[in-house]
């Protein structure tokens, strides 16, 4: 197509300039145009005086920009970032800015970079920037559009500058910075740059603060009925087993009892031996839950599916988070991964923020999923595509009575698309009201 062959100039226009000296206000603008104007009508200056207003406009530019360089602001910059952020969902990070000269620092704007990575080819052709279809044909076929979102999306963030109040000599402001990831996995930070006017405001000078750091963005996540209930429960197999395989020892304390021959001795209640006179024993009570397993397909080629089926996975994981469940994690990356929960829970999250497609067949994970059998109360499994090695997988777990719910995501509800009972089919666009529904 015609816009591919405009992806090299656009890759090449998306590379990272040079960290610039200055920037042209608004009023600066208006200046230069009423330079080059006078420069135009002023030619002869035997006809008009004109001549003598570009003169003093030129004389302003050059002052302007000499004076940025006379007294550029002596200030440091420390960027506080949270520990995670979420993919769509707004959050705020600190930035604080130190006066270490000797004179107050007035009109200063603070802006963060990040790293500009441009979208690869593949990318550029298969990802749709939403709400392209509604672009007129002349848009549609150069694409650029659809460069600048994914530009956007890859850069990570969208950050805006914010303004620094008045700083006294050797005070320090901290500013508050709100930013909207545009995706998940990690976001790198570049620099922060200062903003600071000339004496007639035409110029801002740059002061760049080289501060590199990485912000983790998980997963979006869908709202899940509460009525959801997933296959299998805690007493019905072998998997219901006692959270020690997970969270280590984490019986219950019931009560206290006299000992009893052939009692452990690290079950003693020795303040409680000690005023009694004999032995008494920490009587527990074993917990159990049903541990269940989600089978997440990473290896297609539809990166649209692909990001939704990540964020299906993620709100599964998130939702079946209790007391008394816990759910595993298998995927294909460059190999099986099988994941277990972590106590923060966020082990599997991280996980998934940091997931590409994988090369590997999806045969791959049927073997895994069958030696899960012991171990688990039911599968979970989130398809991006319904062929004859997805259809096998399922016929091997409910061959060997395993319970299975499947979620299939799907690009259109209008997909004539066969699927067993307990399944639910997702169409992107409506996936929350399906979830939401069930």
């Amino acid at each position: 197509m015609f816009r591919d062959r405009l992806y090299p100039a656009y890759a090449r226009f998306a590379r990272p300039q040079a960290h610039q000296k200055r920037h042209t206000t608004d009023r600066g603008r208006m200046v230069q145009t009423g330079l080059i104007i006078s420069a135009a009508l002023g030619i002869d200056t035997n006809l008009n005086l004109i001549y003598q207003l570009f003169a003093l406009l030129l004389c302003l530019l050059i002052v302007s920009r000499l004076a940025l360089r006379l007294h550029p602001p002596n200030v440091s910059i420390t960027r506080h970032l949270p520990r995670f952020a979420t993919d769509g969902k707004a959050f705020e990070y600190t930035l604080k800015v130190t006066n270490l000269g000797q004179r107050v620092e007035t009109d200063l704007q603070v802006v963060d970079t990040l790293v500009i990575k441009a979208p690869s080819r593949d990318e550029f052709q298969q990802l749709v920037e939403p709400g392209e279809e509604t672009r007129n044909a002349y848009d549609r076929t150069i694409g650029f559009h659809r460069f600048m979102w994914l530009l956007r999306r890859k850069t990570g963030i969208t950050l805006q500058a914010a303004v620094v109040p008045d700083l006294g000599l050797k005070s320090t402001a901290q500013i508050t910075i709100t930013a909207t990831p545009l995706r998940r996995g990690l976001v790198h930070f570049d620099a922060s740059s200062v903003h600071y006017p000339d004496p007639f405001g035409l110029y801002l000078g740059l002061q760049h603060f080289k501060h590199t750091q990485q912000l983790l963005v998980l997963p979006r996540r869908y709202s899940i009925s509460a009525h959801l209930e997933l296959p299998g429960c805690p007493d019905a197999r072998a998997g219901a087993s006692s959270a020690s395989l997970a969270t280590g020892d984490s019986d219950e304390f019931v009560s206290l009892r006299d000992y009893r021959e052939g009692d452990p001795l690290r079950r003693v209640h020795w303040p409680s031996s000690a005023k009694r006179g004999k032995p008494v024993i920490k009587e527990f009570q074993r917990e159990h839950f049903a541990r269940h397993t989600l089978v997440l397909d990473s290896a297609f080629d539809d990166a649209t599916i692909f990001e939704e089926v990540i964020c299906v996975a993620a709100s599964l994981l998130m939702k079946m988070r209790s007391n008394d469940r816990t759910m595993d994690l298998l995927m294909l990356t460059h190999h099986v991964q099988h994941l277990q929960p972590d106590h923060t829970g966020t082990s599997q999250l991280k996980a998934l923020a940091l997931l590409n497609a994988s090369t590997l067949p999806f045969d791959a994970l049927n073997d895994a999923c069958l030696r899960l059998q012991n171990d688990t109360s039911g599968c979970v499994l989130v398809l991006g595509a319904w062929d004859k090695a997805r259809q096998s997988l399922l016929a091997s777990l409910q061959a060997r009575q395993m319970p299975v719910i499947v979620f299939l995501i799907c690009r259109t509800a209008d997909e004539t698309i066969e699927l067993p009972a307990h399944s639910y089919q997702l169409p992107i666009g409506q996936i929350q009201d399906v979830l939401g529904g069930l």
